[in-house]
């Protein structure tokens, strides 16, 4: 009817609703740190994220999720300096691990191996922070919810991509597409993008409920993901 007012759902409750749907226990992204040149700026980091979101969460018309929220950081010696790959590849391990499994007991949706790898967002993406990301979320002048730009970012890495597949539509290679270099790779995806902080935890996690639109907001670096 004309004049009748639209509906339109918080982010958060839709990873309220499928969080339930699937009987989670736990949600949120997987951080890797592989910067190791002060203790504090990590501290002051990690401070700005879980501020940023708590304040978003609790705004938001599903504050109830911020119970259910895990922040889980791998970090130490071996991550100094881990590239993509590395992490990548210890990621798809881990996601694939009885210790992910055991964080979903009760989950309904997963392989038939048992294994939660790529079963939600929190098993499919995990989140890189090197010298360069973390130095744009410290040394950002204002506050993250006012960086519409997206100064403010990290790197996400989709556990699924694999260099060297060949296209099923056009039969050619990745490095057949005229793209310029990032990282060696010439390819459109390079199987990580930027994203900024500000819309992390909520907008980017429930577009990517349905892995079938990442393709929809990659974007390939060096620019940055900042959905207003």
């Amino acid at each position: 009817m004309a004049g009748e007012k639209v509906y339109v759902r918080d982010p958060a409750e839709m990873i309220r609703d499928y969080n339930h749907d699937q009987n989670l226990s736990k949600w949120g992204w997987i951080i890797y740190r592989c910067t190791y040149g002060d203790d504090g700026t990590w501290k002051r980091f990690m401070k700005i994220l879980k501020r940023n979101t708590t304040d978003e969460i609790c705004d938001s018309k599903a504050p109830e999720i911020l119970d259910t929220l895990d922040w889980k950081v791998f970090e130490g010696p071996e991550f100094a300096n881990a590239d993509k790959h590395m992490v990548r590849q210890h990621f798809r391990t881990w996601a694939a691990s009885n210790e992910a499994q055991a964080e979903q007991p009760n989950m309904r949706l997963k392989n038939k191996d048992g294994s939660v790898l790529e079963a939600t967002p929190r098993y499919t993406f995990c989140l890189h922070v090197d010298t360069a990301a973390l130095e744009s979320v410290v040394g950002l002048s204002g506050p993250l919810i006012m960086d519409n730009h997206g100064k403010a970012y990290v790197n996400m890495i989709d556990v699924s991509w694999r260099y060297g597949v060949v296209d099923k539509t056009s039969g050619e290679n990745y490095d057949s597409e005229e793209e310029e270099e990032v990282e060696g790779y010439r390819c459109h995806d390079v199987g990580w993008m930027k994203v900024a902080v500000h819309t992390l935890w909520v907008f980017v996690y429930h577009s990517l409920l349905d892995t079938s639109l990442y393709d929809n907001i990659y974007t390939r670096p060096p620019h940055i993901l900042a959905p207003l």
